[in-house]
């Protein structure tokens, strides 16, 4: 039984600390340990750190599901710097809107989709680093600060960083479909979405040795 705090980053550092290499996710040929989650997540908030992000900050990530996206969704959490997930689809208007609206000062996004950044760049007010991941072809601008996604982790610490998250603090902010008007954005600290995990396992009967497949994009509040 867990009784700690409510937070991403010790969660995962209670259980990888019991099932340690013990396979927690698996995406295509690939799979990561309890262990390695961890320790990848410690690198990202490491390395975020060093780029200047704060707790409070705003970071985007646009990727496509794998296990860059959750190594970053959790090292954002244990640095205390609120993740912006955007819908892949986005471009144009729609994608400096939610930049703008959330303020974000930086952006984890796949090599695939740099040139639609390139195209607003003008209408971007906040945004200041760029980590990419993959290997990028397309021209950049001296706007901005780049990073490979990949030589950062390489470089980072795997150890914890020293900042105090509360089950309070902001953790992502999930913007609306925006059907009736602009996206709204939805702040949601670390209890919510423990609340709702743990609410669904109780719904669902799930136990420690059943397996759960998404088909639905990291980006998406089902997911």
């Amino acid at each position: 039984m867990y009784n700690g705090l409510n937070t991403f980053g010790t969660i995962v550092e209670h259980r990888a600390k019991l099932k340690s290499d013990e396979r927690f996710i698996r995406f295509e040929n690939t799979h990561l340990t309890y262990r390695e989650f961890n320790e990848g997540g410690n690198q990202v908030a490491n390395f975020s750190q060093q780029l200047g992000l704060e707790k409070s900050d705003t970071c985007a990530v646009m990727l496509p599901n794998g296990p860059e996206f959750m190594v970053t969704w959790l090292g954002l959490a244990k640095l205390g710097v609120i993740e912006v997930p955007i819908n892949t689809a986005y471009k144009g208007d729609l994608l400096s809107y939610i930049l703008n609206k959330s303020e974000c000062k930086a952006i984890v996004i796949s090599a695939q989709w740099v040139d639609r950044l390139m195209d607003i760049e003008k209408d971007l007010h906040y945004l200041q680093q760029i980590i990419v991941v993959g290997e990028k072809d397309q021209t950049t601008s001296n706007k901005f600060h780049w990073h490979s996604f990949e030589n950062l982790l390489e470089n980072a610490s795997n150890k914890p960083v020293d900042v105090q998250i509360q089950p309070s603090t902001p953790a992502v902010i999930l913007f609306t479909s925006g059907t009736t008007g602009p996206s709204k954005g939805v702040v949601l600290p670390h209890s919510a979405n423990f609340s709702v995990a743990k609410t669904a396992c109780n719904l669902m009967n799930y136990v420690e040795e059943d397996r759960l497949y998404t088909v639905f994009p990291l980006f998406h509040v089902n997911a």
